[in-house]
């Protein structure tokens, strides 16, 4: 088991929540249509992109983050599950990217029809910052230590073999 993968993730995750926290009102950061865009788009690219059972997959291959393959097991079937994965999670950052970023384009298209009522304008912003913040995360914080460390243990497997 790999310790540093799990403390990592726990500290990169708790150093959000305390950033968020010391505003004074973590609840701010937390906007529903925000989080479907990006996350339901982004899972929707990958579904596009990918078989199902490479999706449904990618929770093994996020697995081998903390755990090793074990010594002993099929080599060239461990290798082609750390390559799919390596390309998964690489796609899967970019398209988290791509619906914060469009997520934006949305938010702000939403202040531009909404320019003469000021109340409208602040929901309108949440939309279009929220959407990229939640896209920053999710690419940088979960799918390029995801894929670092499986390009990791490829390299550690080939290196062995």
């Amino acid at each position: 088991m790999d310790i540093a993968t799990i403390v990592g993730f726990l500290s990169a995750f708790v150093l959000v929540l305390l950033a968020m926290g010391a505003t004074g009102d973590p609840t701010v950061f937390i906007n529903m249509p925000s989080m479907l865009f990006v996350v339901g788009g982004t899972v929707a690219l990958t579904l596009f992109s990918f078989p199902l059972q490479n999706v449904i997959s990618s929770f093994r291959y996020f697995g081998y983050t903390v755990i090793p393959p074990k010594p002993g097991a099929d080599q060239s079937k461990v290798i082609g599950e750390l390559e799919i994965g390596i390309v998964m999670f690489t796609k899967i950052k970019s398209y988290a990217q791509a619906t914060g970023w469009v997520g934006s384009l949305n938010g702000l298209v939403l202040i531009l029809t909404s320019i003469d009522d000021p109340a409208a304008i602040g929901p309108s912003a949440s939309v279009a910052l929220l959407t990229v913040f939640y896209g920053t995360l999710i690419a940088y914080w979960i799918c390029l230590p995801v894929s670092t460390k499986l390009q990791f243990r490829l390299d550690e497997l080939k290196k062995a073999s």
